[in-house]
């Protein structure tokens, strides 16, 4: 029997490798679409190199919405099982000739979608460009290997079917597979009745002056005013997902927060007093905002919900560059106070009653809406921008 090269070995590693980063751009995928991929990725590094924008693109999907990264899983678990196929002497000819047409391939994908991150998303995925490092050793691996080219052996035809039919069932069991990372959707009637839902009545006047925290453009075409409370868990699943959409769209969406928290003590028009720890921290992200440090500590904030309790703003506050003198003094001056005061007065104003809730261009949303609810929000408040 025929020794089994070791770079046939180093391939199938690889190709194990490459599962792995795509299951995990797979589930980031979906995690940012379903509101639980938190604040930041693992590869978010800022500037550049991001890898929310460019799973948010749509050049991170193929087919039906579906993520090119569940593809990929499926070519890579095809190319491992030929990998093993290949092995086996009777099948090394034909198999390593595929193997070296996957590799091939997977190298000519990945510089095109470099090219794409490049010119068109100007941001960079670094799981991306991982499985691009993966593809190159192993397409040289494969070619060290020397497959015979078809003018000294014909392809066997029945192999070449089998073979072909393991990269498609590959294929479409990790793509469907990798589905239970997303969350159950909603009826298209439901969609579309919570759409419309938001442009039923007129657009009201919201204040969104530049000294209200805000992150995001001023100038942007569509400025969105959060009213929220830092104790409320249906407040931290829509940041996050508001976090997904303005990082989809960063120069068309600005995000204006304003307090409305439950509790009496700061809020006269709370009706119940259910979140006792969200005045301190809506008077941290006041001070916060003083030192230019808002967008930071409400993104802690909201990830470290469940920990929340009297004193913890101050130590969250200090750990993202807030200086802590400064930020106690804050929290103790009656203006800080009046701050929040301000914002639930508005809020009242407004009509609100429950957290958190929002106004698109004036246009009031109620709730945690899912990802794509907002993004045809959105889509539809540009177009009649463009009209304009």
């Amino acid at each position: 029997m025929r020794k089994v090269p070791l770079r046939l070995s180093l391939i199938s590693i690889l190709s194990l490798m490459g599962v792995g980063f795509a299951v995990s751009l797979t589930q980031h995928f979906y995690g940012l679409r379903n509101g639980t991929a938190g604040f930041k990725s693992y590869c978010n590094l800022g500037g550049s190199i991001n890898c929310d924008v460019v799973s948010l693109s749509t050049y991170s999907e193929l087919i039906g919405g579906l993520p090119l990264s569940s593809f990929a899983a499926g070519w890579f678990i095809a190319l491992f099982l030929i990998t093993l196929v290949a092995r086996n002497p009777f099948w090394r000819r034909d198999a390593l000739r595929i193997v070296w047409g996957m590799t091939a391939f997977s190298v000519a994908w990945g510089l095109a979608y470099l090219v794409l991150m490049a010119t068109v998303i100007k941001a960079y995925c670094l799981s991306c460009m991982a499985i691009d490092v993966i593809s190159i050793t192993a397409f040289v691996l494969a070619t060290s290997l020397k497959p015979e080219g078809f003018t000294v052996h014909k392809p066997d035809i029945p192999k070449w079917k089998w073979l072909f039919g393991v990269i498609g069932t590959c294929l479409i069991v990790a793509v469907l597979g990798l589905r239970a990372f997303e969350a159950e959707k909603m009826s298209r009637a439901t969609t579309e009745a919570l759409i419309n839902a938001v442009f039923e009545n007129p657009p009201v006047a919201v204040s969104v002056s530049d000294d209200l925290p805000s992150f995001g453009p001023k100038d942007a075409p569509i400025t969105i005013v959060e009213f929220s409370d830092f104790q409320c868990p249906f407040c931290r699943l829509a940041a996050m997902t508001l976090n997904t959409v303005a990082s989809r769209y960063p120069d068309k969406v600005r995000v204006v927060f304003r307090n409305f928290p439950l509790y009496s003590a700061c809020n006269s028009a709370s009706a119940a007093d259910i979140h006792p720890f969200a005045c301190e921290a809506a008077h941290a992200v006041v001070c916060a905002n003083q030192q230019n440090k808002f967008h930071e500590l409400y993104e802690v904030m909201f990830e470290k919900q469940a920990d929340l309790k009297t004193g913890r703003t101050a130590e969250w506050a200090a750990m993202v560059g807030v200086d802590a003198t400064k930020f106690k003094d804050c929290m103790a001056m009656p203006a800080t106070q009046l701050a929040v005061a301000q914002d639930t007065e508005d809020g009242a104003a407004l009509g609100i009653r429950s957290t958190p809730t929002f106004f698109v261009n004036g246009y009031k949303v109620e709730g945690a809406y899912p990802y794509d609810i907002w993004v045809a929000v959105i889509e539809r408040l540009l177009k009649n921008e463009a009209r304009r």
